[in-house]
């Protein structure tokens, strides 16, 4: 069985993984909406992230101004697979232990 991947088991970087995963890009206003924290603990979790190179980050221009975009990287993808088959395979473990 795989370790946890310490880094990517808190729940916040979780969700940006896990809906990076299903994505593969989206905005850091789009995060914080999404995940309900302030822009400041968001900033926080994504250097996070990135300073690992599960994620990269890069200011894209739009109407009015400009937007910070977030997308997975290939390791990050990987990273976040193997992390989620870890915990399905300890839950469908205690599925199967006896009650």
């Amino acid at each position: 069985m795989e370790e946890f991947n310490k880094l990517i088991h808190s729940p916040i970087r979780l969700k940006i993984l896990a809906l990076l995963a299903g994505t593969n890009q989206t905005t850091h206003a789009h995060l914080q909406e999404v995940l309900g924290i302030s822009p400041q603990h968001l900033s926080k979790q994504l250097k996070l992230l990135s300073d690992k190179g599960l994620i990269v980050t890069f200011k894209a221009r739009k109407e009015g101004g400009s937007e910070t975009v977030v997308f997975a990287t290939p390791r990050g993808l990987s990273e976040f697979k193997k992390h989620r088959a870890t915990l399905l395979h300890i839950l469908n473990s205690l599925d199967k232990s006896p009650r």
